[in-house]
């Protein structure tokens, strides 16, 4: 089967490919702003968290913690302009808070990257037998050149170095580890210095 990719930047390209195509099933990657224009059988991955939280992110910088509210006008308007957990332009808050009004109206079936994606995902009505957790690939056992005699555990954080990744949460976490383990982070971003500091503290 040939791999075909084509650039789908409106809801209008969504459906004229449709009728080029006439798919079984469409996948979608991202969450739109209405699903009423898909006529096939639809599975959407929920990459982010943006069909339960506009910001896609469930993460309050200002007290730098999850976010625990249920999705409605008057919680996300405050943690967008008090707590910060997103933009703090309208426009771009009501263009975001659309795309999450949307969720409950996509009737395919929803792919979670986690349970607690999954739990989520719940919360906003949808059935559980329209949701299946499917967990991100993980390394595997490298093999015997891996393997050495008692091994020390090792952990590796690969990502983006922002508040909402969690990585000081990680490092705090390895500090109270019981018996020896090492942890290797690699990334960058604004949270580079301020993470090396904590784990020198610690």
């Amino acid at each position: 089967m040939p791999e075909v990719e084509e650039f789908v930047g409106s809801l209008p390209e969504l459906s004229r490919l449709q009728e080029r195509w006439e798919p079984d099933i469409v996948h979608l990657h991202s969450q739109l702003p209405r699903y009423e224009d898909i006529r096939a059988a639809a599975v959407l991955t929920a990459h982010d968290h943006s069909a339960h939280c506009p910001s896609g992110g469930r993460y309050l910088e200002a007290p730098r913690a999850e976010c625990r509210r249920s999705f409605g006008l008057v919680p996300c308007l405050w943690g967008h302009y008090v707590d910060h957990c997103g933009s703090r332009s309208p426009r771009s808050f009501l263009k975001r808070y659309g795309v999450t009004a949307a969720t409950p109206s996509f009737h395919g079936h929803w792919i979670a990257p986690s349970r607690y994606t999954g739990t989520w995902l719940r919360r906003r009505s949808i059935p559980a037998d329209r949701i299946h957790v499917v967990g991100n690939p993980q390394m595997q056992d490298l093999g015997e050149t891996a393997r050495r005699p008692d091994p020390e555990p090792v952990a590796l954080f690969l990502g983006r170095l922002v508040p909402n990744k969690g990585c000081d949460v990680l490092i705090r976490a390895f500090a109270g580890l019981p018996r020896t383990a090492r942890l290797h982070v690699v990334g960058d971003g604004p949270e580079l210095s301020s993470l090396q500091t904590l784990a020198s503290s610690l």
